[in-house]
């Protein structure tokens, strides 16, 4: 009479207990279910013992029952430890990587940010949520990264972009960004997963690198001595404003000056002296030229001027402001010595559809008449 009691109590334990054997999965956590999941199957070996105390014979439904539970069982527990292994590595590496993880929302509120946020700006993570994305971004690149933020929401596609970003001491760091959009909540908003790195160094190395470049360039048309652009460049610029003044129809006029007597100057007291003689007309003649004039030394003692925009008239006013300004310049090349040096400047408009070479040379012979005629003077058409 007892047994059966017991039996009879152990089959009610039994049959409540699998009719609701997923109300324990759901109610309880992945770290219980297993333990539910071992109750039943422990629960239907009882119940095939105790089928076997009263009528002497196993049923296969409780058998079924607890090989299909240990099974699920073993699985759910397999699974639990797996997820607790790759959530502890996500959690490592969260902390410990260098780069930074954000989650923005469609408002460019922050929601989320990684710890390694305090090593690259500066700022606990606790401190930028919440705030508005955009405000930590320099105001001259701010508005090119709402835009690239705004383009995202309606295409859908991951941008890069760099950008300037505020640090917690006020300074501000290149970032460069890789952002992309995943599925929004069920008002259709997008949320933006933001992969972040300090890339300062990068942009200092490619701004010294432009620096160089623009150096070298400077370097390969600029005359060492008199450090007016060199006849290479002359050139260069020639052809551009030619074309310029041609089709604008604007005026331009050229000047070439040849310091005189400059040989006999180097063969009496040396390309020392004479070098001192260059480096003062080249000084001269930037004193005496607008922004828009450029200058070049052509060769040896010969110099060039382009005067855009400039008629004949007007190049001439110049030319002679540059030949009494080298006039007052004094020289000593010897103790007890003042020597003043003077040169001859010819010059000319540009007569389209002249080309460049047949003007170059007609105001080169102006020029050479200036020397030719006594010196110390400026001749033109």
């Amino acid at each position: 009479m007892a047994l059966a009691v017991v039996v009879n109590v152990i089959y009610a334990i039994d049959i409540v207990y699998t009719h609701l054997f997923y109300i324990p999965i759901i109610l309880t956590g992945i770290w219980y279910q297993r333990y539910a999941i071992s109750l039943a199957a422990a629960l239907g070996l009882i119940h095939m013992a105790c089928d076997y105390a009263t009528i002497k014979a196993f049923k296969i439904e409780p058998l079924i029952r607890a090989t299909m539970f240990m099974i699920v069982g073993y699985v759910t527990s397999y699974l639990a430890q797996k997820r607790d292994v790759l959530f502890n590595e996500l959690q490592t590496l969260n902390s410990t990587m260098l780069d930074m993880i954000s989650k923005i929302d469609s408002n460019g509120v922050i929601e989320y940010v990684s710890p390694s946020v305090k090593t690259v700006l500066g700022y606990a993570p606790e401190q930028l949520k919440g705030k508005p994305f955009f405000d930590f971004i320099h105001r001259d690149e701010a508005s090119t990264v709402k835009q690239k933020f705004q383009n995202a929401m309606e295409t859908r596609n991951p941008f890069r972009m760099d950008y300037r970003c505020r640090c917690a001491d006020g300074s501000y760091i290149w970032v460069e960004s890789l952002a992309n959009p995943i599925a929004g909540d069920q008002k259709g908003l997008k949320i933006f997963v933001f992969g972040s790195r300090d890339v300062t160094l990068r942009k200092q190395a490619e701004e010294a690198l432009r620096d160089s470049e623009k150096r070298f360039r400077e370097l390969s048309i600029v005359d060492d001595l008199t450090l007016l652009y060199n006849s290479r460049h002359f050139y260069f610029q020639l052809k551009i404003e030619l074309e310029r003044a041609t089709r604008y129809e604007q005026p331009l006029t050229l000047l070439l000056l040849d310091l005189d007597n400059f040989k006999a100057w180097n063969d009496t007291y040396g390309h020392v002296e004479g070098d001192r003689v260059l480096r003062r007309l080249g000084q001269v003649v930037k004193r005496c030229l607008r922004e828009t004039d450029i200058a070049y030394r052509y060769g040896g003692e010969e110099f060039t001027i382009l005067l855009p925009m400039t008629i004949i008239s007007d190049g001439a006013v110049t030319a002679e402001r540059i030949r009494m300004e080298f006039k007052k310049e004094t020289f000593s090349p010897a103790p007890d010595q003042e020597i003043n040096l003077t040169v001859s400047i010819g010059l000319s408009q540009y007569k389209p559809p002249e080309d460049m070479k047949a003007f170059v040379q007609r105001v080169d012979k102006l020029m050479y008449q200036a020397k030719n005629t006594g010196k110390d003077r400026v001749c033109c058409e």
